[in-house]
């Protein structure tokens, strides 16, 4: 699997809750008491479960994602208007 940095797993999560796909949020480390040991862990609020980065990726690119693409946000909140 390709590794993403952080801009573009951020990119992701922004992406997919302005298309209301998924509600993710970084929500703590794997290990509180150390800032540098672990993961951050991934919480979708729609669904109310953990998910994996590979998770998040998979989610993303199911949903249109595609990095260093301009997103037409006006046609966006139109799809969303429609729902």
């Amino acid at each position: 699997m390709k590794e993403y940095s952080d801009r573009e797993l951020n990119q992701m999560i922004c992406f997919l809750k302005v298309t209301n796909v998924a509600q993710i949020q970084y929500i703590s480390r794997n290990n509180p008491d150390n800032e540098d040991a672990g993961d951050l862990v991934l919480f979708d609020f729609m669904t109310s479960s953990h998910l994996t980065e590979q998770q998040l990726v998979a989610t993303a690119l199911d949903s249109g994602f595609e990095l260093n693409k301009h997103i037409n946000w006006e046609e966006v909140d139109g799809k969303l208007k429609e729902e």
